[in-house]
C-alpha cells in the first residue's frame, strides 16, 4: 500500500528536550548452554559484552533482564555507562542465570534522567513476566497511557517502553504473539524492540524501518544461538555468524523451535532516520546487510566536495570521530576537482575518557552544558594546523554547541600557549541543515536552538556565528542520491528535521512523548 508523507512538528514544553536514539542487544541461547563460553551462567557476560559495542548509541543508563527456563527475572538496571553497570553488576555479587535476555543503553532527556526510566521494563499477566527495549519514540503514547489507565495500571516512570511492555501484558490474545502483535499495531510511531519471556526472544521493527535493526544465528558444537541488535558490530563477538537486517514491519521469534520471521503489517512505507547514517551508526556498522557505513560516509564526504569545493585549502580535516570517513571522501573528491593531491590529516585527538560525568558524544548528550563542556574540552589541536588553511568536515549540525567550541579551539587554542591556530576553516557538512523537530526519537524538538532556523536558513549568518570562512552542506536530494548510489537501489529515508516532511500515519499526532512527564 502506498502513502503520501505527511507535514509534522512535534509540540513539547521549552525547558525538556528528547533523546531517544538507544541501543538494544539479546540473545538466546539452548538451556544446556553452546559450550563453556557461551551458557546459562555466561549469558549476562555475553549481554554486557554486547551491549558495550552499541555504547555509543546510549550513554545515559544501561539495564539487562534474563529469563531462565521459569520467568523473566526483574531487571538489572542503572544509571551511567554499560561499564559501570557491570562493575556494579559484579560488585553487587548478582547471578542472573538464564538462556534468554536484553540489554539496553539508553539515550534519553534531561527530564526523564533517573532510574525509573532506566530499561528494560517488565510487567507480568496470566502468561507469565516480559520484559522490553526499545529504540524510537511512539507519537501516541499519551493514548496508550489512557488505555492503561483504565485498566488501572500504574506505571512507575515516564517513557513509552514501559507503557508498550504493560500494553503487551494486558493485551487480548491467548498467545505471546497475538499480545505482541495487538501492542505493535496500537503504536504509532518509530520502534525496534527486542522482548523476552521466560523462554523466547522476540524482535519487532516498525512499519517504517526508521530504527536499525538486526538479527544473527551463530552455531557451535552443532547448537545454535541466536542474537539481536541495533547494529551489526556488536555480533562480533559471537564469532562466526550469519546475520540479516529485521525488515519493516516484521517480528521474529527465536526459541527452542528455532527462527521464525513474519510480517505483522503489509502497510509498509519505508523510512529509515538518515541522521543514522550520517552520524549516529558506527562506521564499521552495516546498512542493508552488506553496504558498510564507512563507504556510505566515504561517498557522501566525496560528492560534498564536487558540489561545494574548497579551494586553496592546504588540508582537509575532521571534527573526530564519525565524521572521519566523510573527510577522507571529501579529500579525494576536492583532490579530482582541484587536480592535486589534497590530503586528509587528524588535526586533533578527541578524550577518550570523556566528561567527568561519563559524556563522550555531545549530540547525546542530556545535558547542553555537557555538550558545549565537550566542544571546547574534550578535543586537544595538533601545531601543525598554526597559520593552515583547512576544510574541516563534520557530520551535522543540530544546535552547534560541539562543533562552535571545536572551531574555536581550531582557530584560537592551538600551539604551545594555546594562543594561535588554522588561518582559514572551510566547514562542510554531509547531511544537510536541520530546522525542524524530530517526532521519531532523536533529540531535536521544537524548542531547541536549533542554528540554521534560528538564524533564518542563512548559510553565511551560521558561519558567521560558528566563526568559519565559509559553510556549505549537501541538500537533501543530494544526500538521498548519494544513498541510493552506494546501496545500488533507492532507499526511503526520512529526513523530516530537514525537509518537515514525515512518513504516514503520525500527522494526526501532535505530541511528544515528553508530555508524560506532566501526567506524573
Amino acid at each position: 500500500m502506498k502513502y503520501e508523507s505527511t507535514q509534522f512538528e512535534s509540540v513539547v514544553s521549552p525547558e525538556k528536550s528528547i533523546k531517544t536514539e538507544c541501543g538494544v542487544f539479546g540473545i538466546w541461547i539452548p538451556k544446556q548452554g553452546l559450550d563453556n563460553n557461551l551458557n546459562c551462567s555466561t549469558i549476562t557476560d555475553v549481554i554486557f559484552a554486547g551491549s558495550l559495542l552499541n555504547q555509543h548509541r546510549g550513554e545515559e543508563s544501561y539495564g539487562l533482564a534474563i529469563g531462565n527456563g521459569q520467568e523473566v527475572l526483574p531487571p538489572f538496571t542503572e544509571m551511567g555507562l554499560v561499564r559501570s553497570a557491570f562493575q556494579k553488576y559484579k560488585k553487587e555479587g548478582r547471578k542472573m542465570d538464564g538462556h534468554v535476555g536484553i540489554g539496553h543503553n539508553r539515550y534519553s532527556t534531561t527530564g526523564s534522567s533517573v532510574i525509573e526510566n532506566a530499561a528494560p521494563f517488565y510487567a507480568k499477566c496470566e502468561s507469565g513476566g516480559v520484559a522490553l527495549g526499545q529504540n524510537g519514540n511512539l507519537v501516541n503514547s499519551p493514548e496508550l497511557k489512557q488505555n492503561l489507565d483504565t485498566l488501572g495500571v500504574q506505571c512507575i516512570g515516564t517513557t513509552d517502553s514501559e507503557l508498550m511492555v504493560h500494553t503487551i501484558a494486558n493485551a487480548p490474545g491467548d498467545t505471546w504473539e497475538e499480545k505482541i502483535e495487538y501492542t505493535l499495531k496500537s503504536s504509532k510511531g518509530s520502534f525496534s524492540l527486542g522482548i523476552i519471556t521466560k523462554d523466547t526472544l522476540y524482535a519487532a521493527r516498525d512499519a517504517f524501518g526508521n530504527r536499525p535493526l538486526f538479527v544473527a544465528m551463530f552455531n557451535r558444537g552443532g547448537k545454535t544461538g541466536y542474537a539481536i541488535s541495533s547494529e551489526t558490530q556488536a555480533f562480533n563477538i559471537l564469532g562466526d555468524h550469519i546475520r540479516d537486517e529485521i525488515l519493516p514491519g516484521e517480528m521474529l521469534r527465536c526459541n527452542e523451535d528455532g527462527l521464525e520471521r513474519w510480517q505483522w503489517t503489509d502497510d509498509i512505507f519505508e523510512a529509515f532516520c538518515g541522521l543514522e547514517l550520517a552520524y549516529l551508526m558506527r562506521a564499521d556498522g552495516r546498512f542493508k546487510e552488506r553496504t558498510q557505513i564507512d563507504e556510505i560516509r566515504r561517498k557522501l564526504g566525496y560528492h560534498l566536495a564536487l558540489h561545494y569545493p574548497a579551494n586553496n585549502v592546504d588540508y582537509v580535516t575532521y571534527i573526530p570521530e564519525s565524521a572521519k570517513s566523510s573527510a577522507e571522501g571529501y579529500a579525494e573528491g576536492l583532490s579530482n576537482v582541484l587536480g592535486r593531491p589534497v590530503f586528509s590529516r587528524t588535526s586533533m585527538i578527541k578524550n577518550r575518557y570523556g566528561t567527568l560525568n561519563g559524556s563522550f558524544r555531545g549530540f547525546i548528550n542530556p545535558d547542553n552544558s555537557q555538550r558545549s563542556e565537550i566542544g571546547l574540552s574534550s578535543y586537544s589541536p595538533f601545531d601543525w594546523m598554526i597559520g593552515a588553511s583547512i576544510a574541516m568536515v563534520d557530520d551535522s549540525i543540530i544546535r552547534g554547541n560541539t562543533t562552535s567550541g571545536v572551531v574555536n579551539t581550531t582557530k584560537n587554542r592551538v600551539g604551545n600557549f594555546r594562543n594561535n591556530g588554522a588561518r582559514e576553516v572551510h566547514l562542510r557538512i554531509p547531511w544537510p541543515p536541520v530546522k525542524h523537530s524530530c517526532p521519531l526519537g532523536t533529540d531535536i524538538q521544537t524548542a531547541d536552538y536549533l542554528i540554521y532556523r534560528e538564524l533564518n536558513e542563512n548559510v553565511d549568518e551560521v558561519a558567521k556565528h560558528l566563526g568559519v570562512d565559509s559553510l556549505a552542506f549537501l541538500k537533501p536530494h543530494e544526500f538521498q542520491e548519494v544513498i541510493d548510489e552506494v546501496v545500488g537501489q533507492h532507499v526511503g529515508l526520512c529526513m523530516g528535521c530537514v525537509t518537515g516532511v514525515y512518513p504516514p500515519s503520525i500527522g494526526e499526532y501532535t505530541v511528544s512523548k515528553l508530555q508524560l512527564e506532566g501526567t506524573k
